[in-house]
């Protein structure tokens, strides 16, 4: 999961930076690198069962872009050995803010995510800049170049999905949201339902009540 995850911010982040667009050359026929909505909600759901541990996830995404803020819900539930483990967390970034709130601990942190975003954008326009990826204008330029290779499109809840295959997985993306990834032979991410230009409602990016918050530490602490 995390790969798919790192994979996937570096493939945007990277293409923001660069300005760049798909060509829609080869087995990839649409843009799907951008977002052309205002908003969107994303619900997940996978179990995956590996090594006797069995883990059942169930994920919302709730971004506005339109006034820059977004929240990520996730509940995983865990069995090993007979026992059962359930945690839930909530994420959510509000324009300049972030936060990271344990949702079974009733604690969160609270951080200036403004800069945090422009170092990432500063550190993609530098590898943009750089001898191996000063050609990359495009998702499919880049999957080649790392290695990957791009595959026919495919239509996931009726939204076609650009395919590609990277890092070990294969993921399936749908305006610079990954729907659906496979590691192997084992789904990692499965969406289950995608709203596109739906009301969402303002407490959806706020803090719950109840909720300790702390500060963060610094980056350059």
């Amino acid at each position: 999961m995390m790969k798919t995850i790192i994979g996937a911010l570096l493939i945007s982040t990277t293409l923001l930076s660069c300005g760049g667009k798909s060509t829609n050359s080869g087995t990839s026929s649409s843009n799907n690198e951008t977002a052309d909505y205002n908003s969107i909600v994303v619900t997940y759901q996978n179990t995956v069962d590996m090594m006797g541990v069995k883990t059942t996830t169930n994920e919302t995404i709730w971004s506005d872009e339109k006034n820059n803020r977004k929240a990520t819900f996730t509940s995983t539930e865990t069995n090993f050995m007979g026992q059962n483990t359930k945690e839930e967390s909530l994420s959510i970034e509000n324009g300049d803010w972030g936060y990271n709130i344990n949702l079974n601990e009733k604690t969160g942190t609270k951080s200036n995510i403004k800069e945090m975003k422009s170092m990432a954008t500063a550190m993609a326009a530098g590898l943009a800049m750089s001898g191996d990826l000063k050609d990359i204008k495009s998702l499919k330029d880049f999957v080649e170049s790392n290695g990957g290779k791009m595959l026919p499109n495919e239509t996931i809840l009726g939204k076609e999905c650009t395919v590609y295959e990277l890092m070990g997985t294969k993921q399936w993306l749908y305006k610079g949201m990954v729907l659906k990834a496979m590691m192997g032979d084992k789904v990692m991410m499965n969406a289950v339902k995608v709203e596109e230009n739906v009301k969402i409602p303002a407490e959806k990016f706020e803090v719950p009540a109840g909720i300790t918050i702390t500060e963060a530490p610094e980056m350059n602490e």
